[in-house]
């Protein structure tokens, strides 16, 4: 058994909580990166991301519980490249060892820039609470980002017995449209199709300037979200699995949103969740992970990573149903990134 917590790369917050954890005491602290391990002698030292994805996997621990391989550390599931890829099982693996060897760990988590995060793990529950309530200076948001809303840095915690991808809320992943169409038999959408939320103006051309085929849909309402400037939105629910697939395919016109959310999802509550995620200024998907869990039982947001990576998320109150998008084998270059 271990306790794990996710949080935002955001450096000076990585630094004040480990200055805080540690008692500014690195006398038993370790830094391995790549094949090679030393002792840690500032955190000046800790690795940085070049732009949007760290070079290469590291990590830092504490003391040994049990005598390791030095020269076979396993290799942290870290976004390194855009042809970057994992499994569950090898996130799995590596937290494995990572709470097997050390008396806590950490090390960066997902990728690229929007959602770069790190992880801190330990068997220790003390421990697991003493690091996330290590104190640090609040994220001035208002200063940094031109927004009104406080970041949670915190992203996730769970306390895992048997494997970390049997508890997780949120996946992290790359595949464009296509890996979309993997919803419609997820969430039983033949029977209560979805509802996508976007910015797009949908018209009666909109598909067939694309020579696509023309998409069956009922418009639900729109929603402006009072922020500057201001961001109407739409309600679309496609009335057949063909038209499912057609309104995915819009995302290619690069939208600055392109969300499905189940049809009993709370659309008040759902403005007021976009009124923070949609904001020109916000961070990351990954700060609202727990108000999304919240308002509706799934969230699939298209492109989220706002740079044309492709990278999508999907979050789930029920792990079933990430365990099943996860393990559909189709030809739709689905590509794991992360999860949480």
């Amino acid at each position: 058994m271990y306790h794990i917590a996710f949080f935002t790369d955001y450096r000076p917050l990585l630094v004040e909580k480990l200055n805080s954890f540690l008692k500014n005491n690195l006398s038993d602290v370790w830094i391995c990166e790549g094949q090679q391990e030393s002792r840690l002698q500032s955190l000046d030292d800790l690795p940085t991301s070049r732009g949007y994805w760290y070079s290469q996997p590291w990590y830092i621990h504490g003391s040994r519980l049990n005598k390791c391989d030095t020269q076979n550390f396993p290799s942290i599931p870290v976004y390194t490249n855009p042809q970057y890829k994992t499994s569950f099982e090898k996130i799995d693996a590596a937290l494995n060892w990572l709470s097997t060897y050390y008396s806590w760990s950490i090390f960066p988590w997902a990728g690229p820039k929007r959602f770069l995060s790190f992880g801190f793990l330990s068997r220790e529950r003390s421990l697991h609470d003493q690091f996330i309530n290590a104190s640090f200076t609040p994220l001035n948001v208002g200063e940094k980002f031109n927004n009104a809303y406080p970041y949670n840095t915190l992203v996730s915690s769970y306390e895992v017995t048997t494997n970390f991808s049997q508890l997780i809320k949120a996946i992290l992943f790359n595949g464009y449209y296509k890996t979309a169409w993997r919803l419609w038999d997820i969430c039983k959408c033949d029977v209560t199709p979805p509802w996508l939320i976007t910015d797009l103006l949908f018209d009666d051309d909109i598909f067939s300037v694309f020579s696509w085929e023309e998409a069956k849909y009922e418009f639900i309402q729109s929603l402006t979200l009072t922020i500057k400037p201001e961001r109407p939105l739409g309600v679309y629910q496609p009335l057949d699995r063909k038209s499912f697939e057609s309104m995915c395919r819009l995302s290619t016109q690069e939208p600055d949103t392109f969300i499905y959310v189940p049809q009993d999802t709370n659309l008040e509550k759902l403005k007021t969740l976009l009124i923070k995620t949609e904001n020109n200024h916000s961070y990351s998907d990954l700060v609202y992970l727990q108000e999304i869990l919240g308002v509706t039982k799934w969230f699939y947001g298209l492109d989220r990573d706002r740079v044309d990576y492709g990278n999508s998320i999907f979050v789930a109150q029920n792990n079933t149903k990430l365990q099943q998008f996860n393990g559909i084998n189709e030809d739709d270059d689905y590509c794991l990134l992360a999860s949480f």
